[in-house]
């Protein structure tokens, strides 16, 4: 059930982003001097992405995630809000700690809420991930991001 519900929310949230981004593009895109890329478009393909994993949880039926439902009664919730309460204090520290260190916490953390079981394991994971993400961000798309904290230090 809960799988049912966290497809549509992808599904229903990637929708959004892609209106969004179609949005963008009618409205802004022609007297803005945004580069080939700009955020509308990275909307929509962040959106299409995020409707593309939704449709496929909710089409998911391998007989292992079944069966493994099914012995967990069915139900996921203590483990989805764990990770909607991360996402949340992910969102209000990131302004303090800054890009990098909130999304090293939050990538370690969402891998020990997702079942990671080392948390060895979740560490270099978390650091594999924020690292793409910031080289994704940073380096390809030239965004700037929060410092925060790392402010503190000279550069």
């Amino acid at each position: 059930m809960i799988q049912k519900l966290m497809s549509l929310i992808l599904i229903v949230v990637g929708a959004v982003s892609v209106q969004d981004g179609l949005r963008l593009q009618a409205a802004e895109r022609a007297q803005s001097m945004y580069d080939e890329v700009g955020p509308d478009r990275y909307m929509m393909g962040l959106g299409a992405l995020l409707v593309l994993a939704g449709l496929a949880l909710f089409f998911d039926r391998r007989p292992e995630r079944v069966a493994a439902a099914a012995a967990e009664g069915g139900s996921r919730v203590p483990g989805f809000v764990a990770l909607l309460v991360t996402v949340v204090v992910y969102a209000l520290a990131m302004p303090w700690l800054g890009y990098t260190l909130a999304t090293l916490a939050f990538f370690v953390v969402g891998f020990r809420v997702a079942g990671v079981a080392s948390v060895a394991r979740c560490a270099v994971y978390g650091l594999a991930a924020s690292g793409f993400s910031y080289w994704l961000f940073v380096r390809m798309a030239g965004m700037p991001l929060p410092r925060g904290v790392l402010d503190l230090i000279p550069t």
